[in-house]
């Protein structure tokens, strides 16, 4: 091969490093923030909570790590108390008009 005719080989495009845990939790917790449907609000949190508990694991020190996993389980388990409220207030005789008018329009609007 001559000189002039060489071909340089292609540099490698700087590859950015991937989000720490506490990023992605973040990132998860603000989309089920935002989220209006409980049920996938609750897959949300489940995903978050499943990546929380392999972080602490690894790194059982890690204060910020275990406190955002204690609060996201609080929110996971306040989201199953919504949806188990709405259920119960469209399942009863009366419409559950005592339960919170929240948790029923919550469930008129995933249906």
């Amino acid at each position: 091969m001559a000189a002039g005719s060489a071909r340089m080989a292609p540099q490698p495009a700087s590859v950015a490093a991937p989000p720490s845990p506490l990023e992605i939790a973040r990132v998860l917790l603000e989309r089920a923030n935002t989220e209006k449907d409980l049920e996938r609000r609750v897959t949300i949190l489940n995903r978050a909570v499943a990546g929380l508990t392999r972080s602490v694991q690894t790194a059982p020190d890690d204060d910020a790590l275990s406190e955002l996993l204690t609060s996201t389980r609080a929110q996971l388990w306040q989201t199953w108390e919504r949806i188990a409220l709405a259920r119960l207030a469209a399942a009863m005789p009366w419409n559950g008009e005592i339960l919170a008018a929240e948790t029923t329009t919550v469930l008129t609007r995933t249906r």
